[in-house]
C-alpha cells in the first residue's frame, strides 16, 4: 500500500473545514489551494443608471432579505 486514500472530494474537505473552523479559515484554505483569489481590478466601479426592465430578487429571511423590501411581500422599490 503506497498511500492512504480517503476518497474525500475537495468540496467535502472545504465543507468540513468550514464547519469546524469557520468561513475565514475555509476561505484561507481555498486561497491556499488556488480556488479563491483577490481581484486584481484597479479601475473605477461604474454603477450608473439602471437597465430598463431589470429587477432584483432578494433571497433569504436574514437582515439582508428584510432590508431590501421594508413593506409587504412583493413590493417594488
Amino acid at each position: 500500500m503506497s498511500g492512504i486514500e480517503t476518497g474525500m472530494s475537495r468540496r467535502q474537505l472545504l465543507t468540513m473545514i468550514g464547519t469546524a473552523a469557520g468561513s475565514v479559515v475555509m476561505y484561507n484554505a481555498m486561497t491556499t489551494l488556488g480556488f479563491a483569489q483577490a481581484s486584481t481590478y484597479t479601475g473605477p466601479i461604474k454603477l450608473e443608471g439602471d437597465p430598463k426592465g431589470a429587477s432584483v430578487l432578494i433571497l433569504g429571511a436574514g437582515l439582508g432579505g428584510n432590508d431590501g423590501c421594508p413593506g409587504a411581500a412583493g413590493c417594488r422599490l
